[in-house]
């Protein structure tokens, strides 16, 4: 089984006037935005459906199909829909996992195909590895093969300010690329 995205079932909003290209679409905070662009703070939308920027990476609107997500940003709609003058941007790291054939493979972070992917602990041949992601020397997300125990240590790192944390983490690790 392969899982390669979906659709939002957006059709029963058709005429709302709200913005369902790919998705709805929100603010940070999760209140959804019309096709004139204008805050709807009385409709709100969580989960795969919701399309909406990240600040912790960027400001591109996006939909996350990990079901973590629909949990973590369900409450957080809800305190926007009920307290709007105390809403706060949605910046979850986000993550996910699955075993393959016997390979356990998690992730965590946004990270891009024009990213700077090394790897800073085990080895492709070994079968067991940390893979660093960077973008403009900032740690944007990480892959782990059988090494389920590292990757929250890399997650906690993900979005600092620059890469010499993860420098710091493995000294002598970062020149070998994947």
């Amino acid at each position: 089984v392969v899982g390669v995205g979906a659709t939002p079932m957006t059709g029963w909003l058709g005429g709302s006037g709200l913005d369902i290209s790919n998705g709805v679409l929100c603010t940070a905070a999760g209140a959804a935005v019309d096709s004139l662009q204008h805050v709807h703070s009385e409709i709100v939308a969580a989960g795969d459906i919701a399309r909406w920027a990240n600040l912790r990476f960027d400001g591109i609107p996006r939909r996350i199909e990990h079901w973590i997500h629909a949990v973590e940003m369900g409450p957080h709609v809800a305190h926007t829909l009920l307290r709007p003058e105390e809403a706060q941007p949605f910046t979850p790291i986000p993550r996910f996992w699955s075993e393959q054939h016997g390979t356990k493979i998690q992730a965590a972070g946004m990270p891009g195909p024009a990213d700077t992917i090394t790897v800073v602990e085990g080895s492709v041949g070994t079968r067991s590895l940390v893979a660093a992601y960077t973008r403009a020397d900032t740690l944007v997300g990480v892959v782990t093969i059988n090494a389920p125990k590292r990757l929250q240590h890399y997650t906690t790192l993900i979005a600092q300010p620059n890469q010499a944390v993860l420098a710091a983490t493995n000294p002598g690790r970062l020149g070998a690329h994947a």
